[in-house]
């Protein structure tokens, strides 16, 4: 996001009611992205009052990589610990459009079985159609570990989920996959 120094950014009253938690093995080699397991921050705002109407609103964090081996230890885990911080994308949505957001603060804890709280701050850029505006975007919001994904392309059966999840994840707190729509789903344990 480019700099703006003459420009300080709006409050924004967003006020969470949730979100998810989900991660995927996946790989590019037509752009030179290797496999890895990125994980995937969403959430959702209750409406939000502006220019006299009320918008749906959320904010996804997502292409993060973290250095642990079971999805228990993102416990703790903050925007310093991501492995390859140039992938990480972050987003506004807002006037039924994505924004670009410059994502400055994350921190997650878990906080009961797959519930995390997540504490996060951004300032994103909308284009509202009438010029572009600064917000801040922060505050805390529980979210929920919905599980981990390994797509279609890269398993043809259960057996080639779980190895490919082995190469990233043990899966000792997870159920066994299940295939759903284009790969297989490995939930975790409760």
């Amino acid at each position: 996001m480019p700099p703006y120094p003459d420009r300080q950014p709006m409050p924004l009253p967003l006020q969470s009611k949730g979100g998810e938690l989900r991660c995927h093995v996946f790989e590019n080699p037509l752009t030179g992205l290797a496999r890895d397991l990125f994980w995937n921050l969403r959430v959702e705002f209750q409406p939000v009052r502006l220019d006299n109407d009320d918008w749906y609103s959320s904010f996804a964090v997502e292409w993060m990589t973290f250095p642990f081996d079971r999805w228990r230890q993102l416990d703790g885990m903050s925007l310093a610990d991501v492995r390859q911080p140039d992938l990480v994308e972050s987003s506004l949505y807002l006037f039924n459009e994505h924004h670009p957001a410059e994502l400055r603060h994350l921190r997650f804890r878990e906080t009961d079985r797959a519930i995390f709280e997540v504490e996060y701050s951004a300032v994103a850029d909308v284009n509202d159609g009438d010029g572009s505006r600064l917000f801040n975007v922060h505050g805390k919001a529980l979210v929920t570990f919905i599980g981990l994904t390994v797509g279609d392309s890269l398993a043809r059966d259960e057996e080639d989920a779980v190895k490919a999840l082995g190469q990233f994840l043990l899966a000792d707190d997870l159920n066994r996959p299940m295939h759903e729509g284009t790969g297989f789903l490995f939930a975790p344990t409760t």
